[in-house]
C-alpha cells in the first residue's frame, strides 16, 4: 500500500535499471511527485510515496491503475499513472 513494487521478473526480462530518484507523473494539479527507488537483493524495485499518489488522486479500492514506465534505453526515470475508475471498468 505504501510503495509501488516492480516485480523482479519484469526487471530481469527487460534488463531495467532505475534512477535513484523517480518522478511519478499523474494528472494532479500539483504536477510530478519525486520519489526514491530502491532495488532489493531479489531484483525487485520499490518506489516510495505510492500511498501519497493514491491519496492525492483519490484512488478507491476497486479502481484499476496502470503504471507506464518511462525510460531512456534501459534506465527508468519516471512512472506515468493511469487510473481507471471502478465505474469505467
Amino acid at each position: 500500500k505504501h510503495e509501488l513494487l516492480v516485480h523482479a521478473q519484469i526487471v530481469r526480462d527487460y534488463e531495467l535499471k532505475f534512477e535513484p530518484s523517480i518522478h511519478y507523473i499523474d494528472n494532479h494539479k500539483d504536477g510530478k511527485l519525486q520519489a526514491k527507488a530502491i532495488k532489493w537483493a531479489d531484483q525487485r524495485v520499490c518506489i516510495k510515496k505510492w500511498k501519497r499518489i493514491c491519496e492525492r488522486n483519490k484512488v478507491k479500492e476497486k479502481d484499476a491503475i496502470l503504471c507506464e514506465l518511462f525510460r531512456k534505453r534501459r534506465t527508468v526515470y519516471a512512472v506515468r499513472i493511469h487510473i481507471v475508475r471502478e465505474k469505467d471498468l
